[in-house]
């Protein structure tokens, strides 16, 4: 009889142990499978950090773009401060109003300053070189005289940034004179269009013309004058 309770005893205790066994297992096993992993850095970033690095950059690049805008502008204003700088004044040669002769290729850098006063609006606007005013361009102006082959075309291109210059070009074949005030002129182009321009002129024959850098600054300014020439109708 004792034999027997041991026997009952013992299996009632390893019963017990499995039932706990099981249960902490039962217990433990949800815990395991509910738990979520840990939150890992994979490098890639946000919205907001996206936002804040393309900001970053968009600063960068308007910080670059208005520096090399006032670069530009400082060298601007410093080659024409030296372009505007007084030359010296050239002497007029003659005959008449003429400073110089200007040929095909030639640019000639030059100044108003001391020059003829042999031209003013009146003539600019009774030859029909370009619309103004009879009582404008009354300060000096330069005068060249240029030979136009047979068949030739020329295009004259005045730069004037130092002040408001114009630009005519009027047949003229008398060499030893200018024409006077009352003296008609049948062919005469031009341009006032302020700070330079263009004329182009053409003959099937040779003739010569009188170029003429005029303003109606009386200080005189300096300016640019070129001259490029082509054959027959290119």
């Amino acid at each position: 009889m004792s034999s027997t309770r041991t026997i009952l005893l013992s299996s009632l205790a390893i019963s017990t142990l499995v039932a706990l066994a099981c249960g902490a297992g039962g217990k433990n096993a949800p815990d395991e499978q509910n738990r979520k992993p840990a939150a890992q850095d994979t490098g890639t970033p946000n919205a907001a950090a996206k936002a804040q690095v393309q900001a970053t950059v968009a600063t960068a690049q308007a910080n670059a773009d208005a520096q090399a805008q006032a670069q530009a502008q400082a060298q601007q204003q410093a080659a024409a401060t030296e372009e505007c700088e007084p030359r010296e004044p050239a002497g007029i040669a003659g005959p008449g109003c003429v400073t110089a002769t200007i040929a095909c290729g030639d640019s000639i850098q030059g100044t108003t300053v001391g020059g003829s006063r042999h031209f003013n609006g009146d003539r600019y606007v009774h030859s029909y070189c370009f619309p103004t005013t009879e009582d404008s361009h009354m300060g000096t102006e330069r005068v060249y005289e240029f030979r136009l082959e047979t068949d030739q075309r020329a295009t004259f291109e005045l730069d004037s940034p130092c002040a408001d210059l114009d630009l005519a070009v009027l047949r003229w074949e008398n060499a030893d004179r200018c024409p006077g005030s009352s003296v008609a002129i049948s062919e005469c182009e031009g341009q006032n269009r302020g700070g330079g321009g263009t004329a182009k002129i053409w003959n099937n024959r040779p003739a010569r013309y009188l170029v003429i850098v005029d303003g109606s600054d009386t200080q005189g300014a300096n300016f640019e004058l070129s001259v490029a020439c082509v054959e027959g109708d290119k």
